[in-house]
């Protein structure tokens, strides 16, 4: 007779179990992954530990060209010491855009929207960036501090680091906002 109890219909064996010990041993805790964890533990489960495949949907597309023409914007008037035009900030955007995976409807709507959009953002800004001038870093790895939680290496990249006017340093995080 087949029994309803949930332990005899299936046991990991030690293949799983030593699979699962190597994943947690080489994981590392990144901004995306602790949101994933407290958005919803067994998406994390899927998308940060054993990494099932899937392919990005408009949202994310949308959102990784947008963070890639800010990273440009910024790395540039880093480097440049001089902020990039208004058009050239779009293209930025345009340019990510192009390299995302999207229907000939989503390129049309990411393209006109996010054109506007960030046309409205640099607009609103301009005069933010340039009193501020470059910020201090973009896109900083501190993967190489060595930052643990409970033993968990924490990895992961700062947006940005700037100076604000009080002379306190200001980081924004991917999912967010850190200010020290």
């Amino acid at each position: 007779s087949f029994s309803h109890n949930p332990s005899s219909l299936w046991r990991p064996g030690k293949a799983l179990k030593d699979f699962f010990k190597k994943i947690i041993e080489d994981f590392s805790l990144s901004a995306t992954s602790f949101n994933s964890f407290i958005n919803c533990p067994k998406q994390f489960f899927y998308d940060q530990l054993i990494r099932v495949p899937k392919a990005k949907d408009f949202n994310q597309s949308y959102g990784t060209a947008v963070h890639r023409a800010l990273e440009n914007l910024f790395l540039i008037q880093i480097r440049d010491g001089q902020l990039p035009t208004q058009k050239q900030f779009i293209q930025f955007f345009l340019d990510a855009l192009d390299d995302e995976i999207l229907t000939e409807a989503e390129m049309i709507r990411a393209k006109k929207n996010g054109s506007e959009i960030l046309a409205q953002y640099y607009d609103f800004y301009l005069n933010d960036f340039l009193k501020k001038g470059p910020p201090l870093s973009c896109e900083y790895n501190f993967s190489s501090h060595h930052v643990f939680f409970d033993n968990v290496p924490i990895t992961g990249k700062i947006d940005k680091i700037e100076e604000d006017e009080m002379d306190k340093l200001t980081m924004e995080i991917a999912k967010g906002e850190l200010h020290s």
